[in-house]
């Protein structure tokens, strides 16, 4: 306290979220990246799905209804499609705060996941509240 029922108070700085105009979210069934020639980490999250078909080719009944469909031979040697949903770049500093969240996030699922095959039946835990700031470029580790 500085004066007679002054309190002091730490410095603070306040972080306000908001979505950007094309912000979505997106499913992550893996990630590919490397380094850019200027020294940013870059990974670029995909999902995974069927190569989706170009055309489908039914019989038609007498009546007019489509009869099962004609398989397509080519359908077997068809690839996986990864689809790359977001693509990130970063410097060390962010990139080093995401291992550590990482790292943060998945020992807490692990034992979450430990404790539920203890404790088969019972109700799911809340969600540990980790820090979200320690991506952020300047934050202390």
């Amino acid at each position: 306290m500085n004066r007679a029922g002054d309190i002091k108070q730490e410095p603070q700085v306040v972080f306000e979220y908001s979505k950007d105009p094309i912000f979505r979210s997106a499913h992550a069934d893996g990630f590919i990246g490397g380094l850019t020639p200027n020294g940013h980490m870059h990974l670029a999250f995909f999902s995974e799905r069927s190569l989706l078909p170009k055309k489908h080719i039914y019989k038609l009944n007498l009546d007019g209804s489509l009869y099962p469909e004609i398989p397509d031979e080519k359908a077997s040697h068809e690839p996986i499609v990864r689809d790359i949903q977001v693509d990130v770049l970063m410097t060390v500093q962010p990139a080093e705060g995401l291992k550590t969240w990482l790292d943060q996030y998945i020992k807490n699922l692990k034992s979450r996941a430990s404790s539920a095959s203890e404790m088969r039946g019972s109700a799911p835990s809340g969600m540990v509240a980790l820090s979200t700031e320690i991506g952020r470029a300047g934050a202390t580790q």
